[in-house]
């Protein structure tokens, strides 16, 4: 038996100089344990260095274990085998946490069969020619027993552009997080390393986070670069105006915001540039912007990158080499080819542009996989007619009309006196260089922003009075990161719990209560509140008069769920609104009905039942084991997308406005979108840099330039 777990009383400091981790160690298969490498008290050594909180009976049992595990096998491949499938449980069992139980089983091989291969060879390489030379890699992931990469060699030469290609699910984005996280032993310190996601890049980025203030987040730690390399950076992006330093960043357009990271990573002078997915928020402009700004950056002894991309033409212009992730002949490995994508596809892959495809794939690892149910299917639900004839369904039910817009602060306007309106068969495409304005116009027809008054004439934004209309941001997928640990089921049943959707911001002049209805709310609630408490918040509304039909909406009875102010939820109550009238709280059920009316436009809510939740996300793709038993934090990102298009789904919209909606999705994704708007009953507005989306799906173009919009039918491939 073994002995119990007795953490010591004193800790004890493990040597200074890094352990190995199994990430770092590679015995090649069949390699034999030369005798003089297996040595009794290396082996204890590494034990007693990977358990330094245990007490001394502990260490001597796995000390024994470890060094018998080592006499019985012969060669390192069978001892690396048996270490992962008979010696982790065990350490698991005295809770070493898995990372360091990994890096001791590393300990152990590598004292048992120090490596003579490749490894060994490294004093021949001209080290000034590479940022980084890891030979005999082993990258392990999530917990898996098999490796992501085994014996694999890992280069990356100075003035070199690698593009890295491989299927889904092989690893690519992985190995990129992995290394600018530096969590693979060997890199070297010298490697200033900066991952580039566009996720990574709004992180932590508030509605209020202004550019100065993103600034300051990113330029901390030991490598963070002075004030006048911060300024110097900022001004060779373009940022040169206080303007545009007070701007907030989730009002820039991609282009901006990547330029914006960018500068960051400039004035701390990182030498590795790893970009995934670089070009998902960004026109044509802004590519060519890129193009020019990795090229110049890692070329000759300046840098080097490394690209994730699933657009072969922008590999093309960058890239100077290809790396193949875990090719089918190479299982585990990363095969080097020179030169860019189409002379891989020539040479490597035959020219098949099935192969092409698949290696070009891009979602995210996730560590359940995608299911064989995933990716199949999408179709967005059939809104209920506004109007009884032909004639009515296509009048306008968006109007936007003789309106300016201007930024807090600005000096110029955004749009002047502009005009367009959005029917129920509107097929609208929005192009426009980065930064011209498309988004901005976007919001404001869907009512996030509302037009600026201009020598004192203000523009006019009106819905049709039955409209339910839906807003898919641009950066819908950042607000999933605060739901990481749910279900998409419990993730749409907190989203719409309110009766409304919770991520829709509000858009209001002035704050809700003055400070005197306040004290008023107070001392009233001090006579006739629960405990002598106000009144907080409502928290959602019940209708009475439910089954009656054709009711008026003024003779329509609800009971308010209340929120106590400084008492817990568990005493929330239901009070009519005669009782929050007398306690002076008829602002808070105005909003909240606004807010109810404006989701729904008059017709009931659907329930948040698990069966209907499971029912409308269905045909976005989402079969039950995802919606109800998968947390998010493991879904893929082409599976996040899916869940934020049908969380904005949930009310039947009649109009969509997306914002960029091909961002993070792969190639097979997109078409399954592209089909879903053609043949939706309502009518959309989109966004978007993809010019194959906007001739397939859009019969009217409005191009944004120079605060105008100008429109343009033609017909749709």
């Amino acid at each position: 038996m073994p002995p119990p777990l007795r953490p010591k009383g004193e800790h004890r400091e493990a040597p200074s100089d890094e352990r190995p981790t199994l990430a770092s160690v590679f015995a090649p298969p069949k390699r034999k344990v030369a005798p003089e490498a297996i040595k009794e008290d290396a082996v204890r050594r590494a034990v007693q260095q990977g358990c330094p909180t245990l007490d001394e009976d502990a260490i001597d049992y796995l000390a024994n274990m470890a060094v018998s595990l080592v006499q019985d096998f012969n060669d390192a491949e069978s001892l690396r085998q048996e270490l992962e499938e008979g010696f982790l449980p065990m350490l698991e069992e005295y809770e070493i946490s898995t990372e360091d139980a990994q890096s001791l089983c590393a300990s152990v091989l590598q004292a048992a069969a120090p490596s003579d291969g490749p490894a060994a060879e490294l004093g021949a390489v001209d080290e000034a020619e590479f940022l980084c030379y890891l030979p005999n890699l082993l990258l392990m992931y999530g917990g898996s027993p098999e490796p992501l990469l085994r014996g694999a060699c890992l280069e990356i030469r100075r003035g070199h552009r690698y593009g890295v290609v491989g299927s889904n699910g092989s690893g690519k984005t992985t190995l990129m997080a992995r290394i600018a996280s530096k969590d693979i032993s060997g890199l070297p310190e010298d490697l200033r390393v900066v991952l580039l996601r566009h996720e990574a890049i709004l992180q932590g980025v508030r509605r209020s986070t202004k550019v100065r203030d993103y600034v300051q987040q990113r330029n901390v730690g030991e490598d963070a670069a002075s004030e006048e390399d911060m300024e110097n950076a900022l001004q060779c992006m373009g940022f040169e105006t206080e303007e545009q330093m007070g701007k907030a960043v989730l009002e820039l357009s991609g282009g901006w915001q990547m330029r914006l990271a960018l500068a960051c990573a400039v004035a701390r002078k990182a030498n590795l540039l790893l970009l995934d997915e670089p070009t998902n928020h960004l026109d044509a402009e802004g590519v060519k912007w890129l193009v020019d700004f990795i090229n110049k950056t890692c070329a000759d002894d300046q840098g080097a990158a490394m690209i994730v991309s699933h657009d072969p033409d922008f590999l093309d212009l960058v890239c100077t080499d290809v790396v193949h992730f875990s090719p089918n002949s190479q299982k585990g490995k990363l095969a080097y080819y020179p030169g860019i994508f189409s002379a891989f596809k020539a040479n490597q892959l035959n020219g098949d542009d099935a192969e092409a495809k698949r290696v070009l794939e891009t979602e995210q690892e996730s560590s359940l996989g995608l299911g064989p149910n995933d990716g199949n299917r999408m179709a967005f639900p059939i809104p209920e007619r506004i109007g009884d004839t032909t004639a009515e369904r296509k009048a306008a039910v968006v109007t936007l009309d003789k309106a300016s817009f201007q930024y807090k602060g600005a000096d110029n306007l955004v749009f002047e006196d502009i005009s367009v309106e959005l029917s129920m068969s509107s097929r609208v495409g929005i192009v426009g260089k980065n930064g011209s304005g498309k988004s901005t116009l976007l919001s404001m027809l869907a009512g996030r922003k509302q037009p600026t008054t201009v020598g004192g004439r203000t523009g006019r934004l009106w819905w049709h009075k039955d409209l339910r209309l839906a807003y898919i941001a641009q950066h819908s997928l950042v607000h999933l990161g605060n739901y990481v640990e749910k279900t998409p089921l419990e993730y749409m049943q907190i989203r719409f719990r309110r009766g409304f959707d919770e991520e829709t911001p509000i858009v209001r002049g002035e704050k809700l209560l003055s400070k005197k209805e306040e004290d008023e709310m107070r001392s009233v609630g001090l006579r006739h509140g629960k405990r002598g408490k106000a009144v907080e918040a409502l928290i959602n509304r019940i209708e009475l008069t439910d089954g009656k039909e054709k009711i008026k909406e003024k003779d329509r009875e609800f009971m308010y769920e209340v929120k106590w102010k400084d008492l817990s939820p568990a005493e929330n109550t239901f009070e009519p609104i005669s009782r929050l009238k007398q306690l002076k709280a008829l602002k808070l059920v105005e909003d909240l009905d606004s807010r109810i009316w404006a989701a729904w436009a008059g017709c009931p809510q659907r329930p948040l039942t698990d069966r209907e939740v499971l029912q409308h996300l269905e045909p976005f793709g989402l079969d039950e084991d995802v919606v109800c038993h998968r947390r998010i934090s493991v879904l893929s990102s082409g599976q996040k997308c899916k869940l934020a298009l049908g969380a904005a789904f949930w009310t039947r919209p009649h109009v969509v406005c997306l914002d960029e909606p091909t961002n993070y999705l792969d190639t097979d994704t997109v078409e399954l979108l592209k089909r879903a708007m053609r043949t939706f009953r309502g009518g959309f507005a989109v966004v978007s840099h993809n010019e194959k989306l906007i001739e397939e799906v859009c019969d009217e173009v409005w191009t944004v330039e120079d605060g105008r919009v100008k429109a343009e039918r033609r017909r749709t491939k």
